[in-house]
């Protein structure tokens, strides 16, 4: 019986495929980004909208790459070929995009943070005047904080013959064996120290 195989043709999309970015890729406007031909080419209405771009701190991220001359088929090789504009957004908070604006390649450059996170912009830092300087806490009353304690519960909220704090038992360890109350003896060879049910019945 001859099998018969359906053909599946992908495009291999990497950074060097597509203008030398990726979507998502954290950018940066070029220090020399006056003298190139892209920003020559600008109108003067692009050109503000960069220098607003610039003046703000936020992170700038690829929101997408377009083709000068796109084909219709996503897979067509065309696609990745030729000259590139990239769109370039604002990030104004973790993966949400603002604002997206078109721009020749030859203006931006890839920022590389890896292995670290993306860098938090200053303005979305809140200030924080918070000091560390703790104090030893003194208690109003005298029992408060000290071992056994079994309640703190507010004397006013307790029956008249309960109106004393209640105090816990001694658990001090003493080093030396102690009776667990309703325990069995220790023994290293059963099941739990001999203080567990044996669970090997259920096993047969």
């Amino acid at each position: 019986m001859e099998k018969k195989f359906n053909k599946i043709y992908e495009s291999y999309v990497s950074r060097y495929t597509r203008g030398g970015f990726l979507t998502g890729d954290l950018v940066k406007v070029r220090d020399d980004y006056k003298s190139s031909e892209g920003y020559k080419k600008l109108s003067p209405e692009y050109k503000a909208k960069l220098d607003d771009l610039i003046a703000s701190d936020l992170n700038l991220r690829v929101s997408g790459i377009e083709n000068k001359y796109p084909s219709n088929q996503p897979g067509n090789t065309d696609n990745s070929s030729g000259e590139f504009s990239i769109t370039v957004s604002q990030e104004t908070a973790p993966g949400r995009y603002d604002g997206f604006y078109q721009f020749p390649t030859d203006i931006f450059q890839e920022v590389d943070v890896y292995p670290n996170r993306m860098p938090v912009p200053d303005s979305m830092v809140r200030p924080n005047g918070t000091k560390i300087d703790p104090d030893t806490l003194e208690y109003e009353d005298s029992y408060i904080g000290l071992d056994p304690l079994k309640s703190q519960v507010d004397a006013g909220y307790l029956p008249d013959s309960e109106k004393a704090v209640a105090m816990g038992d001694d658990r001090e360890l003493k080093n030396t064996n102690v009776q667990i109350p309703n325990g069995n003896n220790f023994d290293a060879q059963s099941v739990g120290g001999g203080n567990m049910p044996d669970t090997s019945i259920y096993l047969k």
